[in-house]
Formats: structure tokens, C-alpha cells, sequence
């Protein structure tokens, strides 16, 4: 059984400039089995020699032995190990989990030591039937008043099954009556062979101890009532101490129970990170997922409308034929090439005199002789007097909505005439319309008619408007000015969509550009926001992470622990966003009739982005708890 004893230990608080001795030259010897009171007044060191003692400080210079091993310098990884096998500690403020039950504060002591949960089970219900409050344990520590909290953390110590005993002022917050009950409790560790080591500043107290140790100044003295040095024997244990498992180890299975019990038992703090985490989510598959899908949109809207347009233009100088082989016929050939659906020509007949008759005044505006099928080639929308034709005769006319109203003209359902240069012509629709020369609501546009002289016409400029068959626009592009022109080609100004291929992937790379960044901002927001979070609640855990470390978990265990809980919240949260993100993919292609996309592999991309979002907040936590210092973290 391990005997500790301390050779000249000296503790320095400060710098070498201005330094504070808490401890000087202290030698002390302490056997296994016995009962030993410190007792000092504030400041006087008492805290840090039992901080010393139970390996949550190390002093400054001098020897710490432990069962002849000096241990005054370990490295963390073995006083880790030495604290789990050889100490268990009781404190004044008790040090439980309020959010977790009596019992499952009482299993902590062997958490640390890879105990299988049946044999933690049985051992922390043995303890606290030995403490006697066995019907509490499923209580919460929060339920429970101040001399029960110490009997669980006694029964703590007890199922540890550590041979050493560490208590700093176990009864300092309790009253008199409970005092005693405590103290029965506490002094009942040592018939299982536990050495009992109590920091207490009452004399009362004291007075349990087989031995009392006085720190004065950071000097200790033992004394006894005539002032002299007085060894009680020992009291001979009932049974040796037995300390389970295998020091500062953990249980796989165990750690990930850990971290869901620690989940659960902060609900309101579990449900915020995973919401954050679900937003980011749900963003990730809401916006690719609609990304996916309004390419497709975007692709089928290009290939059904814009990227069908050609025009082709020919300016003339007002004394030859602009077209020498004759627009009709010209019109005709432009129909006849092979992916050219609909084909209209307007030549350009200058200004004329437009009126409905006396006493009216004429208006002076353009006007334009058409050939073709003009309704469909430049997507005209016209009231008709009555049923539509398909190409105007050379005695009819179409006038624009604007052009009607500014020469009187009457309803179009009568089927008014107007003189256009003197000529009288009947009006078969008024254009309501024209998406390709939006100018034709203000002009006049007459049936150029069939006649060969219309070839020898000089004219200024003749303007052919094509709609094209899916995919054929570029070839119409390169072929139109051959028929228009096949002398001078390069005369002919042709104006075409980009290439259907370029021009789309160029706006869906937009779309999925936007929708990435506001992925993107969603993601580093929810990334902040879980940081943030588990810095508070590595904060507000100062005590437990102490509390852990003191009973023997290493800096690893720590952030395991961390990364574990935060894992569970990205996949809780991660799920929950992949689940509202495909139903928000699934609400909008509904709404607007289109075909969903959706790759399973945003699935499993949103799993991991959520995953390390959580991971993230969990390494900047661990970084912060592993700056705790036990012996600071305990004393708060």
C-alpha cells in the first residue's frame, strides 16, 4: 500500500524578482492507513501542500515520494495515471455534475479507468448504500441538500477504490448536524483500507484525526495538546483498498455514453448548436440542389426561346436595289435553309404621310413593306380586325398601337383604312406587341406584295428577322448572308445568340456562383457561432473539466470528449438540415413545375460539412480546456 512522504518541499508563486514561498523546506511522512488533519488559517499554504499532495500542483524544489518512486516533476500523461490509481478527492463545494444523476456522478471515479458499465454500475450502487443514501440514486444533485451532495462525492471517492483520500474542507459549507452524519461517512473509508488526508481550518474537525498537522507560514508542525509530537497507532483496515480497471483509460463505448449523457443533459444548449448546424445544412442541400435544378430550368429556357433568333441587316444607299435578286424571293430562300422555321423581311420605305382621312391631320412617320410570315417571325402580339394572316397583301397594312392612337384611328374591329402617302389601305390588326423591333409601335407596316419590279426598288435598309430550329441559329448565321447578298456578303450584318453551350454554362455558373457564397456565408457563420458557443461551455464547465482531470483524465480525454459531444450534434444537426434541405429543393420545383434535381452525393457532402463545422468548435474548445489547471479549476 503506497506511503507518501515529502523531503524539503518548497513551493514558489511569482518571479525570481518577486516571489512568494507558499511552502518552505516541508518534510512530512504519511503511512498507509492513517488519518491526518491540516489544519492552518488562510493563506497560510494548506491548500497548496494538499494540491501538492494529491498531484494537482507540482512544488518548486524537493522530493515527493510515492511508495519511494519520486514523483515531485511527472510529465502530465503520468501524474494523470498516479492521481487515477493512487487518489480520490472530496471537496468543500463537492464538485458534482448537477445535470447528470447522483449515481452516474458516483460512476465518474472509474470512468477514468476503463471500468465495464455493469461493474461501475454495481460498485457506485455499493457506495452509495454504504454513505447511506441508496434510494437517491437517480436523483439529481440539484435536488439534493448540502450534507447529501458531500455523501455523494464521499461515495465518489469510495467506489473509486483509491487507497489515498484527499478532502479539502469537506464540511466547510454544512451545518453542525450534518456535519457529523458527513464526518461518520467520510471516517467510515478507512475500513476499506483508504488513508484519509483532510484539509479543514476547525479544530473540531481536527479532532477525528489520528494526527494533526499545523501549516504556519508554509511550515508545517505536529503537534499534539502539550505541545508535543504524537503518532496514534493505526487503525487496521477491514480490507485493502482495490482500485478497478486500469489507470487513466477509457472505454471507447464508454466515452461516446459520456458524451451523450452530456449532450442530453444540456438540451436547450444541444438544440441551439444542432439548429445552427441544420441551417447550414439545409442551405447546403436547399442551394445546390436548386442550383442543380434551375441549370436545368435555365438550359431549357435558352434552348427554347432566345437562342433561336438571327437577324441578318442590309443597308442600301436609296439609289440601287438593296437586295438585287429581289425580296421575295430572297425571303423565300432564307424559309428553304435547312433549320429555318419561320422567316420575315422589312424593307425600310422611309417617311410617309400616314392619316385616317379629313378633316384629320397626317402624321409623318416610317414605314415598312413586309414579306413573310411577320406574326411569328418577330413574335408579334396583334389585335386582327378579324381571323390572322399569315403574310399581309399588298392593299393591307398593320399599325402600331402608338401610330393608332396618335392619328385617331378607329377601333380595330371595324376595319378602318388609313392613307399612307396618299394610298388607301385596309388595317387587318393593330400591334400590341414586338419584342424583336420594338420601334413597330409607332410605324406602319404594309404587305410588300409579290411583284418582280419590287427588286429594282431602290430601298435603304432591309432587315430579314429569322426564327431558327433548336440548334441550327449558328449555321442560319453564316448562310444568311450568301442569300441576301452573294456578291457582298460581308455587307450583311448578322446578329445571333452566343453559342447555346457557352451562354448557358456561363448562367448557370452564375447561378451556382451566387447560391455557393450564400452556402458559403451560412457555413462560416454556423462555424462561429458552434466556436463560440463551446468556448462559452468549456467556460461554464471550468469546475467539471477540473473535476476530471483531478479523478485522471489527460488533456486528451478532455478534447475527446469535447470532439465526441460536438460530433453528435454536427450528425443530430447535419441530418435534421439534409432532411429540410431536400423538402425545400422538393417545395420550390413543386411550386414552380420543375423537374427536382438531386444528387445523393449532397447528402453525404452536407453529413461531412456539418460534421466539420462541429469539429471546428470542438478543437478551439479543447485548446481552451486544455489551459485549465485542476488545482485553479477546483479552488473556483
Amino acid at each position: 500500500m503506497p506511503g507518501l512522504t515529502l523531503r524539503d518541499i518548497t513551493k514558489r508563486y511569482g518571479t525570481r524578482q518577486s516571489s512568494v514561498d507558499a511552502l518552505r523546506g516541508v518534510d512530512l511522512e504519511i503511512p498507509q492507513g492513517s488519518y491526518i488533519a491540516i489544519l492552518g488559517e488562510s493563506g497560510s499554504g494548506k491548500s497548496t501542500l494538499l494540491n501538492i499532495l494529491g498531484l494537482l500542483d507540482a512544488p518548486s524544489t524537493g522530493n515527493y515520494l510515492i511508495d519511494s518512486q519520486d514523483v515531485a516533476a511527472l510529465k502530465e500523461r503520468a501524474a494523470c495515471a498516479h492521481r487515477s490509481e493512487t487518489f480520490a478527492f472530496v471537496f468543500q463545494a463537492f464538485h458534482l455534475l448537477d445535470r447528470r444523476s447522483v449515481v452516474e456522478n458516483v460512476e465518474l471515479s472509474m470512468h477514468y479507468r476503463g471500468v465495464d458499465a455493469t461493474r461501475m454500475r454495481t460498485r457506485a450502487l455499493a457506495a452509495l448504500a454504504d454513505v447511506g443514501i441508496p434510494d437517491l440514486a437517480d436523483a439529481k444533485p440539484r435536488q439534493l441538500s448540502g450534507g447529501q451532495r458531500q455523501r455523494v462525492a464521499i461515495a465518489r471517492a469510495l467506489a473509486s477504490g483509491a487507497p489515498i483520500i484527499v478532502a479539502d474542507e469537506p464540511t466547510g459549507n454544512l451545518d453542525s448536524s450534518t456535519t457529523e452524519a458527513v464526518m461518520t461517512s467520510f471516517e467510515n473509508l478507512r475500513h476499506h483500507g483508504a488513508t484519509l488526508v483532510l484539509v479543514t481550518h476547525s479544530e473540531q474537525i481536527a479532532q477525528h484525526a489520528d494526527r494533526q498537522i499545523h501549516v504556519v507560514d508554509g511550515k508545517v508542525q505536529e503537534r499534539t495538546e502539550d505541545g508535543c509530537t504524537e503518532r496514534l497507532p493505526l487503525i487496521r483496515p477491514r480490507e485493502e483498498p482495490k482500485t478497478p480497471g486500469k489507470a487513466s483509460t477509457v472505454r471507447p463505448a464508454a466515452a461516446v455514453r459520456d458524451a451523450a449523457a452530456n449532450m442530453l443533459s444540456r438540451p436547450g444548449r444541444a438544440a441551439g448548436l444542432i439548429a445552427a448546424i441544420a441551417v447550414a445544412a439545409t442551405l447546403f442541400v436547399a442551394t445546390l440542389g436548386l442550383s442543380a435544378t434551375a441549370q436545368q430550368q435555365v438550359s431549357e429556357s435558352f434552348d427554347a426561346v432566345k437562342s433561336r433568333d438571327v437577324t441578318a441587316t442590309v443597308s442600301g444607299d436609296g439609289v440601287s436595289a438593296t437586295i438585287e435578286t429581289g425580296i421575295p424571293d430572297a425571303a423565300r430562300s432564307l424559309a428553304e435553309l435547312n433549320g429555318s422555321a419561320s422567316v420575315a423581311i422589312l424593307e425600310d420605305l422611309g417617311t410617309a404621310s400616314v392619316r385616317v382621312g379629313a378633316p384629320r391631320d397626317a402624321v409623318d412617320t416610317s414605314t415598312y413593306a413586309s414579306y413573310g410570315d411577320i406574326r411569328t417571325a418577330l413574335r408579334l402580339d396583334i389585335d386582327w380586325t378579324d381571323a390572322p394572316v399569315a403574310s399581309l397583301a399588298s392593299n393591307q397594312v398593320l399599325v402600331g398601337e402608338y401610330l393608332a392612337e396618335g392619328i385617331g384611328m378607329a377601333p380595330v374591329d371595324l376595319a378602318p383604312t388609313i392613307e399612307i402617302a396618299g394610298r388607301t389601305l385596309v388595317v387587318v390588326g393593330v400591334i400590341t406587341d414586338s419584342p424583336r423591333a420594338p420601334g413597330l409601335l409607332g410605324k406602319a407596316v404594309i404587305g410588300g406584295g409579290e411583284s418582280p419590279e419590287s427588286a429594282n426598288l431602290p430601298t435603304s435598309t432591309v432587315t430579314a428577322y429569322v426564327v431558327t430550329e433548336l440548334g441550327a441559329a449558328a449555321s442560319i448565321a453564316e448562310e444568311a448572308p450568301l442569300v441576301l447578298d452573294p456578291v457582298q456578303p460581308e455587307r450583311v450584318d448578322v446578329a445571333s445568340p452566343p453559342p447555346a453551350d457557352s451562354l448557358r454554362a456561363n448562367v448557370e455558373a452564375s447561378v451556382a456562383l451566387s447560391l455557393a457564397l450564400l452556402t458559403i456565408v451560412t457555413g462560416l457563420a454556423a462555424a462561429a457561432s458552434v466556436t463560440i458557443a463551446t468556448l462559452s461551455a468549456v467556460a461554464e464547465r471550468r469546475n467539471e473539466i477540473g473535476l476530471r482531470r483531478a479523478i485522471g483524465a489527460r488533456k486528451s480525454h478532455i478534447a475527446t470528449m469535447l470532439l465526441l459531444e460536438s460530433l453528435l450534434i454536427g450528425l443530430f444537426g447535419s441530418l435534421l438540415g439534409i432532411v429540410t434541405g431536400m423538402a425545400a429543393v422538393l417545395a420550390v420545383t413543386i411550386a414552380q413545375r420543375w423537374t427536382p434535381v438531386f444528387d445523393p452525393v449532397l447528402a453525404l457532402a452536407a453529413l461531412g460539412a456539418g460534421i466539420a463545422i462541429a469539429a471546428l468548435g470542438a478543437i478551439a474548445g479543447a485548446v481552451r480546456a486544455n489551459r485549465i489547471v485542476p488545482a485553479d479549476a477546483l479552488r473556483s
